[in-house]
């Protein structure tokens, strides 16, 4: 999936030569499936946005070595709440160094004309979009060089004296060179 592709594309970038081993195919389990929004707009702590925020930013910089991606960084339009809750959602986020902007009803309908119902005041989040993940998937894997082994999954990893050298599969195992 894209974790894997990912890793496969950083590697390369390092010298390493990388075998994926895919247990069915490429991006068509949950990467494939994914609405690939993101965000750090909806947090369970503070700790846990700026792991989403430093997610997005990762996404950012390897946008920049892959400008053939399908990113799209259109920004989010926050809306979900009104009033106290809107002051308090901006506020949080402004605390947290999070970028946000309050825009207004002909700010919105500029940004997002097919809104059916266009709300008085939304927050715009700038650094937030979206990704295509299985294209991103494959765009990762292409650009690593990566030798693909579809179909092959890993049924063990190979441990000797508390490092992993390999991986065992249906067909024997698979070594790593280092």
């Amino acid at each position: 999936g894209i974790i894997g592709a990912a890793l496969a594309f950083q590697l390369a970038r390092q010298g390493a030569q990388v075998t994926v081993l895919e247990a069915g195919q490429p991006a068509k389990a949950a990467s494939g499936r994914s609405f690939g929004w993101l965000h750090a707009s909806s947090y369970a702590n503070p700790a846990h946005h700026r792991l989403r925020a430093e997610g997005i930013a990762a996404h950012h910089r390897q946008h920049k070595l892959l400008p053939a991606a399908p990113y799209r960084w259109q920004g989010t339009l926050w809306f979900e709440d009104e009033g106290a809750g809107f002051d308090r959602m901006q506020a949080d986020l402004s605390a947290l160094g999070y970028p946000n902007q309050p825009i207004d009803t002909a700010q919105i309908r500029n940004l997002a004309p097919s809104l059916a119902q266009t709300p008085t005041r939304a927050l715009h989040l700038p650094s937030e979009g979206a990704v295509d993940a299985a294209e991103l998937t494959a765009l990762l894997l292409a650009a690593s060089g990566a030798r693909l082994c579809a179909g092959l999954a890993a049924q063990d990893l190979i441990d000797k004296a508390g490092q992993i050298v390999g991986a065992r599969t249906a067909i024997g195992p698979i070594l790593a060179d280092h």
